[in-house]
């Protein structure tokens, strides 16, 4: 809304960077709306601030003058108005009273998610410490009078609005479990309905409580599910679908395998979060999905849910990985299993805990001059957010080869010990053995630090993430796998080379422009034949269109 306003009573002390009111998008980390406490938690004034669909500021943090944080309660109002075509103004309004601060709103800002006491994006951070009360919108500006009624009287008669139906979510925890294996059906539907029935469960109405329900499915084929939601005469569906996968050795349960996934962003496809807005691409490769990561920003996680990794349990996690482009150089994928909230790739170097590291350098140490990608894995911690650099095995990876690697997990028991602690083993695909490569190594998950924004060290290890720093570059992941209990050295199922049709490559005159289209592959161009080539930026999907500004423009497809 160009005009809204948003007001709370908010009771807690001067703290660091902690928001009170946020909105903001579970697909992008740029767009946000927030009130909250000093950034650097200087005092007790209120902190506005405000970044648009691409990160854009203007005057980035603004303070109040008056103060709302100082262990007492006190009343917060945000007033918001258009005044011109793409013009807008802004008050704070602190116990009732106008505050000097000035404030300027950016646009565009397309928000998805509103949170109270914390920023939720892809991930949550910046908790409040206190107590918030009262807390309402208004789709318009309030006038100062109406300011002054909220600040010395209880809202007693909140409106009511019947709103249209909708389903937020209606999906299982995972495309696909083992056969005969469980997971977790989730709905969140409007909270005024009437009835809500899934077929072919049946009526699931005392199961949804404030629009939000659970089931948990034994799967044994593959199942279609349909929602419905009723409330008098209107009605809404969705529907959503989980496979099976046959041939999975004991203990090990599906994470994803990424078969169920049309090639494109990995977002979309409803189980992954995202936190910039382009961290995952599924591509195919030897006749399989598989992931890589599109973005010098690239922050994709899989919530683990019912099969996070409590404290004193011991799990293993098994994937493959193909090393990325032979020529590439200064690049780093990251994989593993965690507990922190990320905001960027940056958030990925320290204090994250059981992951690997998959890097392409030129080993100059070596006498080596050609570039190589390696993998490596931190060994403990320094305190204050610092970690040492990662050991890398001496071998490097063969392009184009798959591996198999098992990272052995125990997250520690504070009641025992508070360090985390993991080996690593890796198969070249076809090989009889495995080769340990990191053993009994401390994470670097450090139970000291709080990140005045992230927060400190969280007792269950929840999320499967995969992260990279490159947007030409990247291994490509495949066939995630965690143990049921214990660590298991199996390969969960083998690895089968699909015959691979041709890549294909399509150019034809539409309109003014050049449309391309491809079968697999991600796109590349260059100025002449011979080079250089690079990626297309933003890794467009086929069909691709360019309006020609060159007498010449060559393309092709890489894997």
């Amino acid at each position: 809304h160009p005009d809204f306003t948003v007001s709370l009573w908010v009771n807690g002390p001067v703290q660091s960077d902690r928001r009170v009111f946020c909105e903001g998008s579970l697909t992008n980390n740029n767009p946000m709306f927030s009130i909250g406490t000093h950034n650097s938690e200087a005092d007790g004034t209120v902190d506005i601030y405000i970044r648009n669909d691409t990160g854009g500021t203007v005057g980035d943090h603004r303070h109040s003058l008056g103060t709302a944080f100082d262990g007492t309660w006190h009343h917060i109002a945000y007033v918001q108005r258009q005044v011109g075509p793409g013009l807008y103004r802004a008050q704070l309004y602190v116990d009732g009273l106008p505050d000097p601060v000035e404030i300027t709103p950016v646009r565009p800002l397309t928000a998805m998610v509103t949170a109270v006491g914390m920023v939720r994006r892809a991930a949550a951070s910046a908790w409040f410490t206190g107590l918030i009360d009262e807390v309402a919108l208004w789709n318009r500006a309030l006038t100062p009078e109406e300011i002054q009624i909220l600040q010395q009287t209880p809202i007693t008669n909140p409106p009511s609005r019947v709103l249209p139906l909708v389903i937020s979510r209606f999906r299982t925890d995972l495309p696909a479990v083992v056969r005969g294996g469980t997971t977790t059906l989730r709905w969140e539907v409007s909270r005024d309905v009437s009835q809500v029935e899934i077929t072919p469960l049946g009526d699931v109405t005392a199961q949804t409580v404030a629009g939000v329900g659970s089931r948990t499915l034994t799967v044994t084929e593959p199942m279609t599910l349909v929602l419905t939601i009723r409330r008098g005469l209107d009605t809404l569906s969705a529907t959503t679908q989980v496979a099976v996968v046959d041939g999975v050795a004991p203990n090990w349960v599906v994470l994803d395998t990424f078969d169920q996934y049309a090639e494109g962003p990995l977002a979309p496809q409803g189980y992954w979060s995202d936190a910039t807005g382009n961290s995952g691409r599924v591509i195919t490769t030897n006749g399989h999905r598989a992931l890589r990561t599109p973005s010098a920003n690239s922050v994709g996680f899989l919530l683990l849910r019912d099969l996070s990794i409590q404290p004193g349990q011991a799990r293993t996690l098994f994937f493959r990985v193909i090393a990325g482009e032979p020529n590439a150089t200064g690049i780093t994928n990251v994989v593993g299993i965690t507990d922190k909230s990320m905001r960027g790739y940056g958030d990925a170097f320290f204090n994250i805990g059981p992951v690997v590291y998959f890097t392409a350098f030129t080993n100059d140490l070596l006498g080596i001059q050609t570039n190589s990608w390696y993998i490596g894995a931190r060994n403990g911690w320094f305190g204050n957010n610092a970690s040492p650099p990662p050991d890398f095995a001496p071998e490097p990876l063969q392009p184009g080869v798959v591996y198999n690697v098992w990272i052995n997990i125990t997250n520690a028991d504070e009641n025992v010990g508070m360090f985390d602690t993991f080996s690593v083993y890796i198969q070249k695909e076809g090989d009889t053995e495995r080769t340990l490569l990191f053993q009994d190594y401390l994470t670097d998950r450090d139970p000291y630090y709080v990140d005045p924004v992230l927060g400190g060290l969280g007792p269950v290890m929840d999320k499967l993430i995969v992260l990279g720093n490159s947007a030409s570059f990247s291994a490509v992941f495949d066939d995630f796998y965690l143990s049921t209990g214990g660590w298991n050295a199996t390969v969960p199922k083998a690895y089968l080379f699909a015959p691979t049709e041709p890549a294909v490559l399509s150019v034809r005159k539409v309109g003014a422009q050049i449309e391309l289209q491809w079968n697999r592959g991600v796109l590349q161009h260059a100025p002449a034949v011979t080079g250089p080539w690079t990626d297309v930026p933003g890794n467009p999907a086929s069909p691709f269109r360019v309006t020609p500004s060159e007498t010449m423009r060559f393309y092709r497809t890489r894997q």
